[in-house]
């Protein structure tokens, strides 16, 4: 990490408890005004055609991570698929993510990350949006897993929000935007799990601060006049092998696809808590609209049915790019990085120059281990935009359909 990263850092932490006391402020605006306005039925959703900005972790960054050079992706990351004007990989995958195709579909530029404008000082050059998404972060502010969070996240919007010279040529720019709230809360339990939690001291423990701070973030952003949201679940972390090969044990119980049952029933409390609160927010907001994708079920779908995507049976619980093991994935060689590998049973000491990917990524599911491969992404999107897995407005239902999308460049 350079000097000026590691100053932009620190100043992101300091702004943090700045940023609390103004979104308390907000908070309490937009409850005395909801009070007065009163319940109705939620708006339509309406087809994305002003910016979309993104919130998140490494499932939708697609690049913040990358330029300030916290994590260097190597090849063969990017491997399926070379974002047009990128010199290095930046994104957690062997192509697009899910948020790449969103754009794609309906005629945007791929959404570019708001760190391109920190460290080049620019004020201008994100009239289709910005991505605020970092890989590593979690809901909850908890410094001690990762310097990015969903409320830093949301605290750049903001500043974004003054800063830019956009509104002045179009003041209805950011109240037309679309806000995307992608699948944050992994990196919670993950850190969580590291730190010795159970499953069910998790559920306890670390699912109420994760929903506690993205109910935060949706507050601040309809407070600051958003008003159009795409909010999408936590997946099955129990199916990836980072989670079958650090905590799998011989008597972990195991569903039909092999994933790992009390992973998963974390992931499905906090989901279900995260639907409650959307339901009340499209309750007490009448002037919003919020698709909502079942991330988790869409995912769960595709593993009871693996041929007919496309995927191959025997690689569904396998990383694409890794190294050993039954799933492999060894955190000591990350996918395309070196390492010590020790033999459990020799306990001989093994250099790994580079771990390498397969030859087909669109069998896989799981590209490095965490992350999806692209062809994961790309069935998830298409589950998406043609309305499946998906609740919102009656009329709001299939984007593919409304929008009059066009999905043959997927």
């Amino acid at each position: 990490m350079d000097v000026s990263s590691r100053e932009m850092i620190m100043e992101h932490r300091t702004e943090v408890e700045r940023f609390l006391m103004t979104v308390s402020r907000m908070i309490f605006t937009w409850f005395f005004l909801g009070c007065v306005v009163g319940a109705a039925a939620e708006r339509p959703f309406t087809c994305p055609n002003s910016a979309v900005f993104v919130f998140g972790d490494s499932l939708t960054d697609t690049g913040n991570i990358a330029s300030l050079g916290l994590d260097i992706l190597r090849y063969p990351y990017g491997m399926s698929y070379t974002i047009p004007g990128s010199i290095n990989p930046s994104r957690f995958s062997d192509g697009r993510l899910i948020i790449d195709f969103f754009a794609q579909a309906f005629g945007f530029p791929f959404i570019e990350p708001v760190t391109a404008k920190l460290i080049a000082g620019r004020r201008s050059g994100y009239e289709r949006g910005a991505n605020f998404a970092y890989g590593g972060a979690t809901a909850a502010i908890n410094l001690l897993a990762s310097p990015f969070n969903l409320p830093l996240e949301v605290l750049e919007f903001l500043s974004f929000r003054t800063t830019s010279t956009i509104p002045h040529a179009d003041p209805s720019y950011f109240g037309r935007a679309l806000y995307v709230m992608s699948e944050i809360g992994a990196n919670d339990f993950i850190h969580a799990y590291s730190k010795g939690l159970t499953p069910s001291q998790a559920t306890k423990l670390t699912v109420p601060r994760a929903i506690k701070a993205v109910r935060l973030a949706m507050e601040t952003l309809y407070a600051s006049g958003s008003r159009s949201f795409l909010f999408f679940n936590a997946p099955p972390a129990g199916c990836t092998p980072y989670i079958l090969t650090l905590y799998g044990r011989n008597d972990s119980p195991v569903d039909r696809s092999g994933c790992m049952i009390e992973y998963n029933e974390v992931v499905k409390v906090y989901n279900a808590q995260l639907k409650a609160m959307v339901t009340e927010f499209r309750t007490l907001w009448s002037d919003v609209s919020i698709l909502f994708f079942d991330s988790y079920s869409a995912t769960k779908a595709i593993f009871s049915d693996l041929e007919a995507y496309g995927f191959q049976k025997e690689k569904a619980l396998v990383a694409c790019c890794g190294y050993g093991g039954q799933h492999n994935f060894n955190p000591s060689v990350g996918c395309g990085k070196s390492g010590e590998v020790v033999d459990p049973v020799t306990n001989v000491s093994t250099f790994v120059n580079i771990s390498s990917a397969c030859a087909n990524p669109s069998q896989y599911l799981i590209w490095d281990g965490l992350h999806p491969t692209q062809a994961l992404n790309r069935q998830l999107a298409r589950f998406f935009l043609n309305g499946r897995f998906v609740e919102g407005p009656a009329q709001s239902s299939n984007l593919s359909l409304q929008c009059n999308l066009n999905l043959s460049n997927f």
